[in-house]
């Protein structure tokens, strides 16, 4: 493929969960194509979640290579680049820059213990009003503490801790640093005063010395390294932004920049998010408050950790026919399996999902919780179960909108982003279960196209990041709510809550028993 857009272009990458992503841009935003490359998930004991940071590294060259032949584009015509990505990982280094164990990531639930230490060493209120959030397994510090208590000598070692897009730019510049986007997702960050938090330090067992410098995502972090650059395919000196985390980055790649534009994210996980003037917290600790990947605003994210990850489950699991058809026939096995759901009506015939395949945040935060299919009986078949998991994923996002706007924060427009936006059925269940009119963002890699803004506003192309999305950003198609589908699901939502309120004392029963 030649391309005919003329440069200056952005190189955008999203270092997602489950694969890495890189996106070209040209100077009106106009997206030239995309390159991916997927990554497994370790799990060498049921609950924990690790990745190999050597293997990000790969995949991200790959990607990138890959991403110049597909377009055409000289490496030399690519002015920045910007590496966003997954929160909360955890990447440990030693003085001499290598990785000393595998990366602890977001979705592990191997500390548990922690977690609770932490939060009565500081006291919940105290937590949330420093951090802006109770602490969670899988946050960086909440690991952090795990392998101190459990692997010391590694503990002992440590001279640099680093989120994940970190670890990829600093391969890329030999710049240590991070933003105030990841910074806020590790539970060490001071989120009112914009600095690391000497006191939640002092608890996990960190110096502030092996914590980065942190600066604002759109700024420059460095220049590419001339073996980083021989590597990609790049030009050596290409300017790199700084970056941030994967759900404000996507926030910013669909104007989700100001408040009262919402977004609600179906990627691996879900998230509602909400932009806010100054730091809004849930003193009960149902929500995150991060720091926003724009300047000077926050966000308040209401989170699900098994979103589109419940549908992939579902595919891995119990879809062998779908996969086999989806092959002969050159259909994406999603498109096979929203298909059959959409002959379903709403409501599944009353089989509800409960999407806690891996624990829940909000409103529960409960490591502990399960996923269920409750109300099976013999006149439901597979399509019913494929609705029930779109239902359910999106009931928990419903959760995540309440606790939102019982904060006082309103949407005046939501916005569907993440891999599921690509799916007109899930995006009608949206509407009609939160009974609110969503649209479609125009780009599935929200990620990969916020990067490329931050990319192209760190190099000068753009004045800031308000210019960037007012000349790049664009919506879809959109669905509002039919008021009977709304009416059915107000019901089925109350038995769904309800069903956790039953089955969390077995939740507990059964985790204790593992």
């Amino acid at each position: 493929m030649v391309v005919r857009a003329e440069p200056p272009f952005m190189l955008g990458v999203d270092l997602g969960t489950s694969s890495v992503k890189a996106m070209l841009v040209d100077s009106v935003g106009t997206v030239l194509s995309s390159a991916s490359r997927p990554y497994p998930i370790e799990s060498p004991i049921p609950g924990w979640c690790e990745q190999d940071p050597a293997v990000w590294w790969l995949s991200v060259k790959e990607a990138v290579r890959e991403l110049l032949s597909k377009t055409g584009v000289n490496g030399d015509s690519v002015s920045s680049l910007c590496v966003s990505g997954q929160m909360h990982g955890m990447v440990l280094l030693n003085g001499s820059g290598e990785v000393l164990r595998p990366a602890i990531i977001w979705s592990d639930n191997r500390s548990r213990s922690q977690r609770v230490q932490i939060e009565n060493a500081l006291g919940v209120e105290a937590l949330i009003e420093i951090a802006g959030n109770r602490a969670a397994t899988g946050f960086a510090a909440v690991s952090f503490l795990w392998v101190r208590q459990n692997e010391p000598r590694i503990a002992a070692s440590v001279k640099t801790l680093l989120f994940p897009k970190d670890y990829i730019r600093m391969r890329l510049t030999g710049v240590v640093c991070t933003d105030f986007s990841d910074a806020s997702g590790s539970l060490l960050l001071d989120i009112r005063r914009r600095q690391w938090s000497q006191e939640i330090a002092s608890i996990v067992g960190i110096g502030l010395d092996a914590l980065p410098e942190i600066r604002g995502s759109h700024e420059a972090a460095g220049e590419l390294s001339g073996k980083a650059a021989g590597e990609l395919g790049l030009r050596p000196g290409t300017i790199v932004a700084t970056g941030g985390g994967d759900s404000m980055v996507g926030a910013l790649g669909c104007g989700v920049t100001r408040e009262g534009v919402w977004s609600v994210n179906i990627g691996t996980g879900g998230q509602v998010l909400s932009p806010t003037a100054r730091p809004v917290v849930d003193r009960m600790g149902r929500t995150n408050t991060f720091c926003h990947a724009a300047p000077d605003m926050w966000v308040v994210q209401g989170s699900t950790l098994s979103a589109g990850l419940s549908l992939r489950w579902f595919r891995d699991a119990l879809s062998g026919g779908e996969k086999r058809l989806s092959e002969a026939c050159g259909v994406d096995v999603y498109d096979v399996l929203t298909m059959e759901a959409a002959r379903v009506p709403p409501g599944s015939k009353g089989l509800v999902f409960l999407p806690y395949l891996i624990g829940e945040r909000t409103p529960y935060n409960d490591p502990a919780a399960r996923s269920v299919f409750f109300g099976l009986t013999l006149s439901h078949g597979k399509a019913h179960m494929v609705r029930a998991v779109l239902e359910g994923v999106a009931f928990s996002l419903r959760d995540c909108k309440q606790v939102l706007t019982g904060l006082g924060l309103k949407p005046e427009k939501l916005v569907f982003r993440g891999g599921g936006s690509g799916s007109m059925l899930w995006r009608e269940i949206l509407a009609n279960v939160l009974s609110e009119t969503v649209v479609s963002a125009a780009q599935l890699n929200d990620v990969a196209f916020g990067s490329c803004l931050l990319a192209g506003t760190a190099c000068g192309l753009w004045r800031d990041l308000n210019q960037a999305c007012a000349q790049t950003v664009k919506y879809g198609d959109s669905s509002s709510p039919d008021p009977e589908a709304s009416k059915l699901y107000d019901k089925q939502y109350r038995l769904y809550v309800s069903l956790y309120s039953h089955l969390k004392p077995l939740f507990q029963l059964l985790a204790e028993q593992r």
